[in-house]
């Protein structure tokens, strides 16, 4: 899973400049019939990118802070095959629920957890800036089987994705794909 380069401009000259980068993810899928499967999917993707925050009562203080951030997303897909041939173009679409993570630092807490060898342990935990949204897909692309009977397919498309979190309102993923059929 591709996504290019994304730059954002703010308030007063704050930008986020995020570079391309690959990321990648794994599904299972219920093939209903040989044109129709429903599953669900996880996907993961660090990229790195350069904010720059501008001071508002301030414009000659900036900060420049070189950072990765990390998304995921877990959620149901579905594809339809077109033809019921072994090339066939496909339709697809998700709704998954997104994760974002900075790695900015935003401060300490304290906190409880269950820990599977100790029981609940408190202590201090670091936290970082990110947020939580829902995220939606449509697609389409070329699935091809090489054999009816080998159960392995290739598949490759593009995806236009978007989310309920500001900073990422919609996304432009290539994705290549390879499966078994089981």
């Amino acid at each position: 899973r591709y996504t290019g380069p994304k730059d954002f401009s703010g308030q007063g000259g704050s930008k986020v400049e995020i570079e391309d980068d690959l990321g990648w993810g794994f599904s299972f899928d219920y093939n209903i019939d040989r044109r129709f499967s429903l599953g669900f999917g996880f996907t993961w993707r660090g990229a790195n990118y350069v904010a720059t925050i501008v001071d508002a009562d301030d414009p000659t203080n900036t900060q420049v802070i070189p950072s990765r951030f990390d998304t995921s997303t877990f959620g149901a897909r579905g594809q339809w095959n077109i033809l019921k041939t072994t090339l066939t173009p496909y339709v697809n679409g998700s709704w998954s629920w997104l994760l974002v993570d900075s790695n900015i630092y935003a401060g300490t807490q304290t906190g409880c957890w269950w820990y599977p060898w100790y029981g609940y342990v408190c202590g201090p935990i670091s936290t970082t800036y990110g947020a939580s949204s829902w995220s939606a897909s449509l697609g389409a692309g070329v699935r091809w089987e090489p054999s009816r009977n080998s159960g392995f397919f290739l598949k490759g498309g593009y995806e236009y994705g978007w989310t309920g979190v500001d900073l990422f309102e919609s996304a432009h993923i290539v994705s290549i794909g390879a499966g078994l059929l089981m």
